[in-house]
C-alpha cells in the first residue's frame, strides 16, 4: 500500500533533546518525503534553516550535498502540497555565490 506523507525533522533539537540524530539515510532510501524545519528556542541556538542543515551534514557527510538541498527545498513544498519549481509561469529566486569548495551546496553546508 502506498501512503502519500512526509517526515519533517528537526536535527538540532532532536540532539538537544535526546542526544540522538534521524537515520538519514534510512529516511533517504525509504521513499517517504522528507523535509527539515527547525523547533523552538527552548530547545535550540537559533531558528536557523542553514544552520540545522550544516548540523545534519556534520553528522551525514558521506550523503551527497544535493539531497540537503531537496529536504530544505522541494521536501518542504511537497509535504505542503504546494506546486512550486522552475516552470513556466512560476516564479524562481536563484542566488548566486563565489565558492572555494567544489559545488555551492557544499560551500553552504561547511
Amino acid at each position: 500500500k502506498s501512503i502519500d506523507a512526509s517526515i519533517v525533522i528537526a536535527p538540532r533539537s532532536n540532539y538537544y533533546i535526546s542526544k540522538s540524530m534521524p537515520n538519514l539515510e534510512l529516511l533517504k532510501n525509504s521513499g517517504i518525503n522528507v523535509a527539515i524545519g527547525t523547533d523552538s528556542l527552548a530547545s535550540n541556538w537559533d531558528l536557523s534553516i542553514i544552520n540545522e542543515l550544516k548540523f545534519l551534514y556534520k553528522h551525514n557527510s558521506h550523503i551527497d550535498p544535493a539531497y540537503f538541498f531537496e529536504i530544505a527545498t522541494t521536501g518542504g513544498y511537497r509535504a505542503l502540497n504546494l506546486n512550486i519549481g522552475f516552470k513556466k509561469g512560476f516564479y524562481a529566486y536563484p542566488f548566486f555565490m563565489k565558492t572555494t569548495t567544489n559545488t555551492p551546496l557544499e560551500e553552504i553546508l561547511q
